[in-house]
């Protein structure tokens, strides 16, 4: 049985590393549109960050900055003279512990309005 704190480490990793190398390659082939990066960050790094989120989102909150510094990496690399919550704010996001409530509300709105919802009883 895995502890949260044995998840807390899959999801930071090997996979989170290679990510943010590839994320930093991009930005060192001087990739200039900043839009490449952030929805390479999206659509790569945010998914292993977020895995599996509805089961595990109520978390210490030292596990939970754990993750969070993976995505304060990513967005360094993209917002390099910026802060991290600047650099939030250019990307449009939220910190990943507001937006793992967020996808939980969501699919518990989801699941107990919608009768059709494969997980209405």
């Amino acid at each position: 049985m895995r502890t949260w704190n044995g998840s807390a480490k899959l999801t930071s990793l090997p996979l989170k590393h290679q990510k943010l190398y590839a994320l930093r390659l991009l930005k060192s082939a001087d990739v200039q549109e900043r839009d490449t990066l952030k929805v390479f960050r999206t659509s790569s790094v945010r998914p292993i960050l977020e895995y599996a989120v509805k089961v595990w989102q109520d978390i210490p909150d030292y596990l939970s900055d754990r993750i969070e510094s993976v995505q304060k990496k990513a967005l360094k690399i993209i917002y390099s003279n910026s802060s991290y919550s600047q650099a939030l704010s250019l990307a449009n996001e939220t910190t990943l512990s507001i937006r793992r409530e967020l996808l939980c509300h969501v699919f518990m709105t989801e699941m107990t309005d919608t009768r059709d919802h494969h997980y209405h009883a």
